[in-house]
């Protein structure tokens, strides 16, 4: 801008101010911080991400849940034992400073980041300088608020590593049930998978020029080409005069009728072995075994009676005890007793007593068979 009175050429500072200041805030938004997590699980996030992350309701009951435990476990050498608001106000105020110090970490760090675009954090090292300073707040803290009792410390070594064993703990359960559920860490897994699918594709089409979609036909216009003048058409000739023959239709001989193909014999399978239903006689349970009689052998399998009786149709046969399955074809003959319960007299002569619950069920099922195969 030129001056009126003395035509110097001015700049306007405040807007020239304010437009860098816009560049500077828009440059530290878009800039990412590229973390690995305790399960190898690499994520970059931009600083808006993380406070987003950081105030997830899932982050924050998570880490008050984590902050109880933690002082549950906290090798505390104090006798007698301090009353518990004590344990409140030196709890309350460490677990607030770790937290400041997570913050101010990510800060730093993502500054770091800006100078040094490909630089990558491990996230088990941002909890560790959170853990020394919090043990040295605490070193310093614990006395000044609630009296010299709380200066009875153990070595920081050892106290050092038994926290820091029981964060990582919670650090692989953090990032395996609770960080997937946060909303900043699916938006920025779909914004990943967004920007890698791109790449992979150019890689696939590298890789193999077939897989490349079709290019659209070229359309190459060219000019009509000049028509040849039309010649002068000349009157139609008559049509010939023909004589349609009839034309004999030829009918093929009647096929004979084929008979029926008999569908495939059913089988059943218990455990690695299997058999027709046909050849099934006797199914006989035997504590975790179950006995299987057919007309050739007799095997014993370890299978439930109750999931090999689902397996057979009802028309095979029936359950006439807790303990047996007989085909309707085993039974030779059936005999009512005394006590209202009925006798069954099997193929190789041996007997089955049937309870009264099962023996209306068989004797309609008899009936039934009688009925079909049309005997008296």
């Amino acid at each position: 801008m030129t001056h009126e009175k003395t035509g110097r050429v001015t700049t306007d500072m405040p807007n020239a101010d304010r437009s860098a200041r816009s560049m500077r805030n828009g440059r530290a938004a878009d800039s990412q911080i590229n973390f690995v997590l305790v399960t190898g699980r690499r994520l970059s996030l931009t600083p808006i991400q993380i406070w987003r992350l950081m105030t997830d309701q899932h982050f924050l009951i998570y880490f008050g849940i984590s902050s109880v435990l933690i002082t549950y476990l906290y090798p505390v050498q104090l006798q007698p034992s301090p009353p518990w608001w004590e344990f409140v106000i030196v709890f309350s105020a460490m677990a607030l400073f770790f937290y400041c110090i997570l913050v101010g970490t990510l800060l730093l760090i993502e500054k770091c980041c800006r100078r040094w675009p490909r630089l990558i954090v491990p996230v088990p090292l941002i909890t560790l300088i959170a853990l020394l300073a919090t043990l040295g707040f605490a070193r310093v803290y614990n006395p000044i608020m609630v009296g010299p009792v709380w200066s009875n410390f153990r070595p920081l070594t050892e106290e050092f590593v038994l926290i820091y064993f029981v964060i990582l703990n919670l650090e692989i359960l953090f990032s395996i049930f609770v960080l997937p559920h946060t909303k900043v860490f699916i938006q920025a897994t779909q914004l990943q998978s967004q920007r890698e699918a791109p790449a992979a594709a150019e890689l696939r089409v590298a890789a193999d020029p077939a897989e490349a979609p079709p290019r659209p036909p070229q359309v190459v216009l060219q000019p009509p080409a000049p028509q040849p003048p039309e010649a002068p058409q000349a009157a139609p000739l008559p049509a010939p005069m023909t004589r349609h023959l009839p034309v004999p239709i030829l009918r093929q001989p009647p096929r004979p009728p084929q008979p029926p193909v008999p569908p495939p014999p059913r089988a059943v399978r218990f455990g690695s072995y299997s058999w027709p239903i046909t050849a099934l006689r006797l199914i006989r349970a035997e504590e975790h075994y179950i006995r299987v009689v057919t007309k050739e052998q007799e095997v014993l399998v370890r299978y439930r009676l109750s999931d090999a009786v689902t397996q057979l149709p009802e028309d095979a046969g029936m359950r006439v005890h807790r303990s047996y399955w007989l085909s309707y074809d085993a039974i030779v003959e059936h005999a009512p007793l005394p006590d209202s319960r009925l006798l069954l007299t099997l193929w190789n002569g041996t007997t089955v007593t049937v309870p009264r619950a099962h023996r209306k069920r068989l004797e309609a099922a008899f009936a039934a068979r009688r009925q079909a195969t049309g005997q008296g």
